[in-house]
């Protein structure tokens, strides 16, 4: 197996469609607990600062604050939904150096035919192998940080409730197209056109 390792190659277009759908559910995800907007974004992050500030003004229960550990992890969050969600200066910059490096490498020889008329896209049929391993262990490395932020959601729910929390699962056979309205209403709102 290990000799095959390196010629073993899976459908281009079957990996980005399954790296697409992991990447959306992730970015959520993300958006949901690191969000630090003040204004117009919901997430863990705003709950428990816009918790503080009602805490202070009335006699509601006090969260525990985070442990230095789980800080970091907060801090991460915030830095991978950063960097994951924009184009920042340090991709930007990574990416000048790889081209950088490709032109030297190739003897500035693009240079020859480039610019030109044309623009060509490199496409590809497959990928290495290496690659599926790269995304199973960075979801396993962000299931992990993931459950860490979700017990302490369960422990602050817990504290609010006044009583510790269960988690149970209710499976239904099929679930109706009735909370359509929400996204409607809730993209509306956002554009302004609801009050």
């Amino acid at each position: 197996m290990k000799k095959n390792y390196k010629i073993t190659k899976y459908r281009y277009l079957d990996y980005k469609a399954m790296e697409d759908k992991i990447g959306n559910v992730q970015a959520q995800i993300l958006n949901l607990i690191g969000d630090r907007t003040s204004k117009g974004g919901v997430s863990y992050w705003r709950f428990r600062n816009e918790y503080k500030k009602m805490k202070e003004k009335n006699n509601l229960p006090i969260l525990e604050e985070f442990p230095e550990k789980f800080n970091k992890t907060m801090n991460e969050i915030y830095t991978v939904r950063n960097y994951s969600h924009h184009m920042t200066d340090a991709k930007f910059i990574e990416w000048k150096n790889y081209r950088e490096k490709q032109l030297i490498e190739a003897g500035h020889k693009l240079f020859e035919v480039w610019p030109s008329e044309e623009i060509v896209i490199d496409r590809y049929e497959y990928v290495e192998i290496e690659w599926i391993w790269q995304l199973v262990l960075s979801q396993i490395e962000f299931k992990k940080i993931v459950k860490e932020v979700l017990m302490q959601m369960k422990k602050d729910y817990s504290i609010l409730y006044g009583k510790s929390i269960k988690i149970r699962s209710k499976w239904k056979d099929k679930v109706g197209c009735s909370h359509f309205e929400v996204s409607i209403k809730g993209f509306k709102r956002h554009q302004g056109k609801m009050k």
